[in-house]
């Protein structure tokens, strides 16, 4: 994902809602009850959204704002959560994309709401454009008000957008019969963030976050919002850029009614044909055309034009290689003259990465058969061929011959280096194309499979373990069991991160049974570490069963990162299991660590921590 896509997702701002009308009376909320969302099937609502998003860099600056009414009418109910049916209407939007960002948000989309208010799936209609879905989510993530299940004066949620995860403090307070909340962003999980093209990293710090949060008396989240955040962008040390939001969110009354387009779409039809929340990345657009001045040049000036706007602005790596893959994927003979010339020496190498980011979006076989030779040619360089095998994992159609390619150049074993960005590929690619190209997939658990029974050396045997990780498969599950009692501590610990991306119900019970038996500290770390991210990505407390075994290892655990890890998975059930916040609480005043005694108080009340 390029910087352009992250800033952008963050920049759709906290959006807010208002007006809806109801029929049914008000019952006040008990300031000490536990908040919940509350809908009826039949409920339809009305929002109105505003969002201000400013950003300054170096040279550059923006401003993006959106307005628009957003509709849901409350289709169905199962259990505790509830289907939503949504339209946006009146969209105004702002900006130097405005017109490009404004198409297909009038399409209807679908929400599944829990009762902690947590957005659980969201799912588009199949004409849908991926870039209207892109808006849509970012904004519907930046909403999300996540509620405590049990009474409690504050609270710390891990929300999720669509680019980076982040904490956020809660602090209720009551005023009168109103539930006001009080809301900070404290800090974004930097293992959430996605690598540049280059290999580096983005930092996201949060120079100033308040949120004003009054609760609707129904419980159907809020009557007013006020909310400013201010974001520091930072890579290696050096600012970036800074991101101001400013949200104002207000109840308004309106005579109008929602739009017949709620009424005429079938809910089946919006599940059917569209993508769970998670998962509508995987298939990336296209490029567009390119422009007819562009379509007429050489490779040559073509080249020299990318340079050029690759450092004209901020955001010059994103629209740099979009023009050039849109160069690309008309010109299909440029692409073999382009590898050429890199090898040559004839490009600068400070371009190389970005080009390979460049035929990685073209999308075209072409570009595909360029990449796959790239890989294979032992007369490029060693980083070019990882950037090709980098590029292959992230195509946007991905196909059964991408596959085939990776594995070709796993087993080639040439050079150590590229043989493991391959095997590492073939693990993301998996995790693509087990929806997009169910074949690939099973082509590649296969030999991962095989990969784990024939390897002579342990990085090998590591390096498939980590693609392991990479694919989420949960069908290699089986494959992993084997390592639990491996006599390598370093193998058992690489086994463990495999499991971060599977299901939960497929790794929390392997890994709680694992750590009540595993003596090693960095093993327990790498147990811990995989639950944790998995059950925050999916928004999940850890099972009794996981509360009781990370409590009993945390008394005993001498080693200050597994502490660390084993820490953050009761952290995650502190605010709704007694076990787990006590056990927090007594291993708040026997730590000897500060950090841990800042992290355990991220989760506990102070009030609780002074007994």
């Amino acid at each position: 994902m390029s910087r352009k896509s992250v800033l952008g997702l963050i920049a759709v701002g906290l959006l807010g809602l208002a007006a809806w009308r109801v029929t049914r009376p008000a019952p006040q909320l008990d300031a000490m009850a536990s908040l919940s969302c509350r809908f009826a099937v039949g409920d339809e609502l009305a929002f109105h959204v505003t969002s201000v998003a400013q950003s300054q860099g170096k040279g550059s600056s923006s401003r993006n704002e959106l307005r628009a009414r957003m509709w849901w009418k409350v289709t169905g109910q199962r259990g505790s959560e509830w289907t939503v049916v949504a339209a946006l209407s009146n969209a105004v939007l702002s900006g130097d994309d405005s017109e490009d960002r404004r198409s297909g948000l009038g399409q209807p989309f679908q929400v599944s709401i829990g009762p902690d208010c947590r957005f659980r799936q969201i799912r588009f209609a199949p004409q849908s454009p991926p870039k209207a879905r892109l808006e849509i989510e970012g904004f519907l993530r930046s909403a999300e008000v996540i509620l405590s299940s049990a009474p409690a004066a504050e609270w710390v949620s891990r929300h999720r957008e669509s680019g980076a995860e982040f904490d956020a403090k809660y602090q209720r307070q009551t005023r009168g019969s109103d539930i006001v909340l009080a809301r900070k962003k404290l800090r974004y999980a930097e293992h959430s963030l996605p690598q540049l093209p280059d290999g580096g990293k983005l930092r996201l710090v949060v120079a100033d976050s308040k949120a004003e949060l009054s609760l609707d008396p129904q419980g159907r989240w809020v009557r007013e919002a006020q909310d400013h955040t201010r974001l520091r962008i930072e890579r290696a040390g050096q600012l970036l850029s800074e991101l101001d939001t400013a949200v104002h969110v207000y109840r308004e009354s309106v005579g109008e009614t929602a739009p017949p387009l709620l009424s005429q779409i079938d809910p089946a039809t919006l599940s059917a044909g569209s993508h769970e929340s998670n998962a509508i990345h995987a298939e990336v657009p296209l490029p567009p055309p390119p422009d007819p001045v562009l379509a007429q040049l050489d490779l040559s000036a073509a080249l020299a034009d990318f340079a050029q706007r690759l450092v004209a602005t901020q955001d010059g790596l994103h629209h740099a290689t979009l023009r050039l893959a849109s160069y690309l994927s008309t010109h299909p003979h440029a692409i073999d003259e382009l590898l050429q010339s890199m090898k040559a020496g004839a490009i600068d190498e400070k371009l190389h990465s970005a080009l390979f980011l460049a035929l990685e979006r073209t999308g075209t076989k072409a570009a595909e058969r360029g990449l796959a030779s790239a890989l294979s040619d032992r007369s490029l360089s060693t980083m070019n061929r990882m950037r090709a095998a980098a590029a292959l994992q992230d195509i946007p159609r991905p196909s059964l011959q991408t596959a085939q390619t990776l594995i070709d150049q796993a087993k080639a074993g040439d050079e150590a280096l590229v043989t493991q960005s391959a095997v590492l590929a073939m693990g993301a690619l998996s995790r693509r194309t087990q929806t997009l190209e169910p074949r690939a997939a099973e082509l590649i658990r296969g030999e991962l499979r095989e990969r784990l029974q024939t390897h002579s050396r342990p990085e090998d045997r590591n390096v498939t373990l980590d693609a392991i990780g990479n694919s989420g498969d949960r069908e290699l599950a089986p494959s992993l069991q084997a390592y639990r009692n491996d006599a390598s501590a370093e193998a058992r610990a690489h086994a463990a991160r495999a499991y971060r991306r599977m299901d939960v119900a497929v790794m929390e019970p392997a890994l709680t049974d694992w750590l009540r038996e595993e003596k090693d500290p960095q093993v327990h770390r790498a147990i811990a570490e995989s639950l944790a991210d998995r059950l925050r990505e999916t928004a999940q407390a850890p099972s009794p069963a996981t509360v009781q075994a990370a409590a009993a290892r945390l008394a005993s655990e001498a080693d200050p990162r597994a502490r660390a890890a084993l820490i953050a998975v009761l952290g995650l059930a502190a605010s709704s299991d007694e076990a787990a916040k006590r056990a927090l609480v007594a291993q708040f005043h026997s730590e000897t660590e500060v950090p841990l005694k800042v992290q355990i108080g991220r989760y506990v009340r102070a009030e609780d921590l002074a007994l």
